[in-house]
């Protein structure tokens, strides 16, 4: 390590001793190099005022990514600072991560897709009678809710092929006007 890095350091730590003449206070940095302050609020005395430092000054704020640690600890959402240390292994912990998604999707990439093999591709919606989509069956029938099911047992099939043929047609259903009944006083 250099000398540089040493009376950075130093500096650092004369910066962030709270005597009365001092109007800033150093509180931290993150992994970026960017500093952290503390400063006497003089509309709210007991809530210091605090605020980030870019290490590059000419980059805008919005443009800027902070750490999540030090983003809680700008809007108070947490009272100590984070540490160096935490701040590495929510880096390693956000590596991992990626790395294991990475994985995944290399998994679930390498598994075959499971396809009809009676369906072809260039075949015509209209020719596709008598065709499997999901666990339903499209049949020729001329009744456009009928359907055969290869899961259902018939009983099953017949009563929701009857609640379907009993359920009001879109043209013919009328919406009906719905009141409350005034509540009676107990």
């Amino acid at each position: 390590m250099n000398f540089r890095f040493y009376w950075t350091q130093l500096y650092n730590k004369w910066r962030s001793i709270k005597i009365p003449l001092r109007k800033k206070f150093y509180v931290g940095q993150d992994l970026d190099g960017n500093t952290f302050w503390e400063f006497e609020n003089k509309n709210m005395p007991s809530r210091p005022r605090r605020i980030v430092q870019l290490r590059n000054r000419t980059q805008a704020y919005i443009d800027y990514k902070l750490p999540p640690q030090w983003n809680q600890w700008l809007r108070y959402v947490r009272h100590d600072p984070p540490t160096i240390e935490e701040l590495q292994n929510e880096e390693l912990r956000l590596a991992t991560l990626k790395q294991r998604i990475l994985e995944a999707d290399a998994r679930w990439k390498s598994i075959p897709l499971k396809t009809k093999s009676n369906i072809k591709d260039d075949v015509p919606i209209s020719n596709l009678n008598n065709a499997f989509i999901g666990d339903f069956k499209i049949s020729d029938s001329k009744e456009p809710n009928a359907f055969e099911d290869r899961t259902l047992d018939p009983s099953l099939k017949n009563k929701a092929e009857n609640q379907l043929r009993s359920q009001p047609n879109s043209n013919e259903f009328r919406h009906e006007v719905w009141s409350q009944k005034p509540l009676k006083r107990q």
